[in-house]
């Protein structure tokens, strides 16, 4: 999923986390960094992007934008994504 999305030309950086569904448990989310120059990518895009490229259940069900300084990192720029998911979702 992350793959597919930073594939896409607006998208800088993308981490793919589960924030709680009442109906699933748990869906899927999308943390997207936009590339300089591509402020008019939003959540429908990018969800016509997935669409036919990956599996129904596999698509990220909401989009949350953030800014590069946001995105957590380890020292060697991996992305914390249980960080990511405490700063966006709570405990």
């Amino acid at each position: 999923v992350e793959a597919l999305l930073a594939s896409h030309p607006a998208v800088q950086d993308v981490a793919v986390i589960g924030v709680p569904d009442a109906k699933w448990g748990e869906s899927v989310q999308a943390v997207i960094v936009k590339r300089p120059g591509h402020d008019e990518v939003d959540a429908a895009a990018l969800e016509a992007w997935c669409r036919g490229r990956i599996a129904g259940y596999k698509r990220p069900k909401s989009f949350v934008f953030i800014d590069e300084r946001e995105m957590p990192r380890t020292a060697t720029g991996k992305i914390q994504h249980r960080r990511l998911r405490t700063q966006l979702v709570g405990g």
